[in-house]
This record gives structure tokens, sequence and C-alpha cells, in this order.
């Protein structure tokens, strides 16, 4: 039986988001490795990645030419 990986740029996204948060990214993984869906695995991350900007766990960077305001996850 074969191993499956969770997607790639979803983990390096969920690693930005939560960053120092190794709890949720190990339990992720581990969720993952009990044979959860990708599918599952997405929702976990945008979860995450919705939680993080909520929290105002991104940064925010301004755009030069037009000043609008962008947020970036850590």
């Amino acid at each position: 039986m074969s191993e499956t990986r969770p997607p790639a740029l979803a983990t390096w996204l969920l690693k930005h988001a939560a960053r120092g948060n190794d709890a949720l990214i190990g339990d992720l993984l581990e969720e993952h490795g009990r044979r959860r869906s990708v599918v599952w695995y997405w929702r976990q991350v945008r979860a995450a990645l919705e939680r993080s900007a909520a929290t105002g766990g991104g940064r925010s960077v301004t755009g030069a030419s037009s000043g609008q305001s962008f947020p970036v996850v850590r």
C-alpha cells in the first residue's frame, strides 16, 4: 500500500499561515496520514488561512503603485 502525501502547496500555505503553531500543523499532517482525503486537508488549510487573516495573523503590504493594501500570510 502506498503512502499518500498531502498537497505540497497546501502544506506550504499552512506552515506560513500557522507559523508558530506546530501542534496544528502536526495534527493536520497526522490526520491526513490516517487516510483523510485531499479535499478534507485543503478545507482545513483554508480554515486556518481564514482564521489567520481574521485574527490579524497576516501582515499587510501596500502596493507601491496603487496604494492598495494586500494581506500577506507569514
